[in-house]
């Protein structure tokens, strides 16, 4: 016996045949190019996404952080790396992916800024996360403390400044002919800020309470040093001195005196000699004591 009937979906006519208690049901092709007996038709993959997840700093031998305050004086330097996290978020691999280090003084990042380091070619499978490291990089004030300069190797960058700086590291990531994925500004996950406060060096400077007298004459000395200097020696230019950060000292001997201090602290040494300075002399003789004089006798006589 032979049945015919159709479907709700519109579908050719489907046939059924009853053989001995079977029945056998066979359904012809749809018009979308499937087949109803398939209930999840395969869908093309999507092209890779690429999303920076994170990106952090630390100086070396210390934690990683988002930012880095740090200071330094003319002359200085310090070395920071770098780590961020790339994740694909498509079901296709993504291949040949470069991953490009840039900078900045200012948060507006884009693929022209400087690029001071990059990670050899690498593949991020579908949903995977994939951690790269930045190389060690130098920061450095220049020794008229007018710029700061990131290096690496013969890659250098040199920004102005005036007293304070900030240089943000970003990331570049991008698959070979494919998408690409640069550091939000506005997302402070995704890039790394060193924020410097420049100082100048330690400089070497000092007064006295009086400058000329007569002997014994009793100085005071007062340091004036300029960035917390942590040890100090005065030559007074009698053959003596002191270690004293504001000594003071008596002058015995008659004389023009020069004075040179010189101040320390970790960073350096400054000195700072003032030539005749100070003044010694002999106090003034006291004045003459009056001569005495020979009494006047005078006889009187009378006479009656």
């Amino acid at each position: 016996m032979i049945f015919a009937f159709s479907t709700l979906l519109f579908v050719p006519v489907a046939m059924a045949e009853i053989c001995g208690g079977t029945i056998t049901i066979q359904i012809g092709p749809s018009s979308y190019g499937g087949t109803y007996n398939d209930p999840e038709p395969t869908s093309s993959d999507s092209d890779p996404d690429l999303h920076i997840n994170s990106f952090d700093l630390r100086e070396i031998g210390g934690s990683w952080v988002k930012e880095i305050y740090k200071t330094l004086y003319w002359g200085q330097s310090f070395q920071v790396e770098g780590r961020m996290e790339v994740e694909n978020r498509s079901s296709q691999e993504a291949k040949n992916v470069d991953a490009d280090y840039r900078i900045e003084n200012k948060r507006d990042f884009d693929e022209n800024d400087t690029k001071i380091d990059e990670d050899s070619s690498f593949d991020i499978d579908p949903g995977e996360r994939e951690d790269k490291t930045m190389s060690p990089v130098t920061i450095t004030v220049s020794p008229n403390g007018q710029t700061v300069t990131v290096s690496r190797g013969s890659t250098a960058k040199g920004f102005p400044i005036n007293g304070f700086a900030k240089i943000y590291f970003f990331v570049d990531v991008e698959e070979d002919d494919g998408d690409q994925d640069i550091s939000s500004e506005s997302d402070k996950d995704e890039y790394g800020k060193v924020e410097l406060t420049i100082r100048p060096p330690i400089i070497a400077n000092f007064s006295a309470s009086v400058f000329s007298g007569t002997n014994p004459l009793t100085v005071s000395f007062t340091d004036h040093s300029t960035n917390n200097p942590t040890s100090w020696n005065w030559n007074f230019g009698d053959g003596y001195s002191s270690s004293e950060k504001n000594p003071t000292h008596t002058y015995l001997s008659l004389g023009i005196f020069t004075v040179r201090l010189t101040a320390n602290n970790s960073l350096g040494t400054d000195s700072v000699t003032k030539v005749a300075y100070i003044t010694v002399s002999t106090p003034p003789l006291p004045p003459p004591e009056p001569e005495a004089t020979t009494p006047m006798i005078i006889s009187v006589t009378l006479i009656e």
